[in-house]
């Protein structure tokens, strides 16, 4: 089941997670995990089911999450003012897109397939989330993040964070390691 192109804040080009609460007991907190089996890398690269991971695996926690998503720029602003950037930070982010418009490009969509956030259009890059769980309005995570998944050694493991807020997808990650 795939939603309309829907607006979301990317928070994770400006807003750093500080952890999901990890050791916080919430009435309610949920688990689960999902780990891909190995496959041969299949044609089409934004196939959700291509990349050499083999395919999203069903995650009930990331059902309201799943479809395609685009990001808007004024509302991923305004969700890092929310969360403590400056207005001086908020001005050097906006003259940084406008001075260099082809970033206004990268990571612009979103694509949520089970236990699969994929990026487009650079590097088709791959989140594969695991150690799901909830906190409130939250499910966070950890996840092996691939700048291009068809690299498989270009990895880096990170912490993430998805909510809904009035329909927009907020996607937040911390690299625990670089």
């Amino acid at each position: 089941m795939i939603r309309p192109r829907c607006p979301f804040a990317i928070a994770a080009l400006c807003i750093t997670v500080w952890g999901c609460g990890i050791g916080i007991d919430t009435p309610g907190d949920q688990e689960a995990s999902g780990q891909a089996g190995v496959a041969a890398l299949p044609e089409g690269i934004t196939d959700p089911d291509a990349g050499p991971f083999g395919p999203a695996k069903s995650t009930p926690l990331l059902a309201p999450f799943v479809g395609s998503w685009t990001r808007d720029f004024e509302k991923t602003l305004a969700a890092s003012a929310a969360a403590g950037a400056t207005p001086e930070e908020i001005a050097q982010t906006r003259a940084y897109y406008a001075k260099v418009p082809q970033l206004a490009e990268l990571g612009a969509r979103l694509t949520i397939a089970g236990d699969l956030v994929l990026g487009d259009p650079f590097a088709h890059s791959e989140y594969r989330l695991f150690a799901l769980h909830t906190h409130g309005t939250h499910v966070c995570g950890k996840a092996w993040h691939h700048e291009d998944r068809f690299d498989p050694g270009d990895l880096s493991k990170c912490y993430v964070r998805l909510q809904l807020v009035e329909g927009d997808l907020h996607f937040e990650t911390r690299m625990l390691d670089g």
